[in-house]
């Protein structure tokens, strides 16, 4: 199945509406970011974030090609 970078990491239902919280790409790239700054606080915030970014995309394509 292919991995939508717009669907819901967590969709939930509650009375009866969609609770909307973050997409999976803006999952992936904030496990990411945690990740980035865990490990090196010396680059700038700029280029952590696009980096962060670069990863879930890299990841959404990884998770989408067929084996």
């Amino acid at each position: 199945m292919k991995t939508n970078p717009n669907d819901l990491a967590y969709p939930a239902m509650a009375q009866n509406y969609l609770h909307i919280g973050l997409t999976k790409r803006e999952y992936f790239a904030a496990m990411a970011l945690q990740g980035m700054l865990s490990y090196d606080r010396t680059r700038h915030l700029d280029d952590i974030s696009r980096w962060s970014v670069e990863a879930a995309d890299a990841l959404i394509n990884a998770l989408n090609e067929t084996k």
